[in-house]
């Protein structure tokens, strides 16, 4: 064990020059050897002890002489890093608790591990719509072939025909076109289904039982996989008199320094991790859309009248939106005089969902670096 003599007057204070590292102890006012707390080793205060001499009591607690030198000595911090504390890292929910004589000063997260956000399923209703009655009603003078025979008349309904009962291009009987009967089919241009955009919803399959705050503070975010940092410093309650000596870190505990930034480590403090003070939740879940509605149908029934008043009918055939435009023989040279129409059936169609996806991610700030004693 290494001594260091120090020579004053009677009666001055003692000269304690001791640094982390040095043998525990000194001399006292009346040149009695004493061991001191807060540097060296456990061991070397213990030897100290060993030799006889008594704790120093400017530097010890009462039980120093059971329980040996107060915690650990660290290196001289180097300059603009704070320090040393004691840092546990591993899962957030399980950290520890600041040793007893500490206070926490900095928590801090590697990474939340936050995943995707949770976002809610899209859906798609009935997209509202109509059926437009046919308009385009023409007579050949063949019966129906393929292709089709020229148009020889026109039959057409007004525009925008709400299917009730009309005069329009009446054809009487007989009529000639290019000398022959105008009327010996019909054919008849299928209804429009007009549909808008299908109502976009949403809806939660399976809600989480414990949802990921969306915002809030990053104290809110840790999950199970999350990877957090503890730092305790010295309450200022523990007999430690010097900067550069921390408590006695339990097993969970390394003794570090640290300081704000990505930065490298000092010499001698090489177990090195990078943790953040701040983050900001950026996920989103991307706005439920429908695509254009596909698969919609509608069905009507026509009805050709001889007479002007349709009671004397035809013809009532059915015509989908789906189908091409149907033709209908009809005996030579009749009159057309009236007809009308009403819808049978609308089969809505069929939206795609879109969306709901999560976007964006965790954005975290303010980096602090923690480098520990190996």
């Amino acid at each position: 064990m290494r001594l260091w003599p120090f020579f004053f007057l009677a009666g001055a204070l003692p000269v304690v020059a001791l640094a982390c590292g040095d043998v525990g102890w000194s001399e006292d006012a009346n040149y009695k050897a004493v061991c001191v707390c807060g540097v060296g080793t456990p061991e070397e205060f213990a030897e100290c002890l060993a030799e006889g001499w008594p704790p120093d009591p400017e530097t010890c607690p009462a039980d120093a002489g059971t329980v040996g030198c107060p915690g650990v000595c660290a290196p001289e911090k180097p300059a603009g890093w704070e320090g040393p504390v004691l840092v546990a890292t591993g899962p957030a929910i399980s950290l520890p608790a600041c040793p007893k004589g500490t206070e926490e000063v900095v928590w801090a997260l590697a990474d939340p591990q936050l995943g995707p956000r949770d976002c809610p399923i899209c859906t798609c209703g009935e997209p509202p719509g109509s059926c437009e009655f046919p308009t385009s009603w023409n007579t050949h003078a063949a019966v129906c072939q393929t292709p089709p025979a020229p148009a020889s008349a026109s039959f057409d309904a007004p525009a925008n025909w709400d299917g009730t009962c009309t005069t329009a291009n009446a054809i009487s009987e007989g009529k000639l076109c290019g000398g022959v009967p105008c009327v010996r089919s019909l054919s008849v241009a299928p209804p429009v289904l007009v549909e808008g955009d299908c109502p976009a919803a949403t809806e939660w399959e399976d809600p989480p039982d414990t949802s990921i705050p969306y915002g809030g503070t990053i104290n809110e975010w840790p999950t199970i996989d999350s990877v957090a940092a503890l730092a305790c410093a010295n309450d200022g309650k523990t007999s430690c008199k010097y900067a550069s000596c921390s408590p006695e870190p339990p097993s969970s505990f390394d003794v570090c320094v640290y300081a704000a930034g990505d930065v490298e480590c000092p010499e001698r403090w090489a177990k090195r991790a990078v943790f953040f003070e701040e983050g900001t939740d950026k996920r989103e879940c991307s706005a439920c859309t429908c695509s254009p509605p596909t698969g919609g149908s509608c069905t009507v029934q026509i009805h050709v009248f001889t007479d002007s008043a349709c009671t004397n009918e035809q013809l009532s055939p059915y015509v989908s939106s789906d189908m091409p435009a149907p033709c209908y023989d009809l005996m030579e040279g009749i009159s057309l005089g009236s007809k009308r129409a009403e819808v049978i059936d609308r089969v809505p169609g069929v939206c795609m969902p879109q969306g709901g996806e999560s976007t964006g991610e965790v954005e975290m700030k303010k980096p602090i670096t923690f480098c520990c004693l190996a």
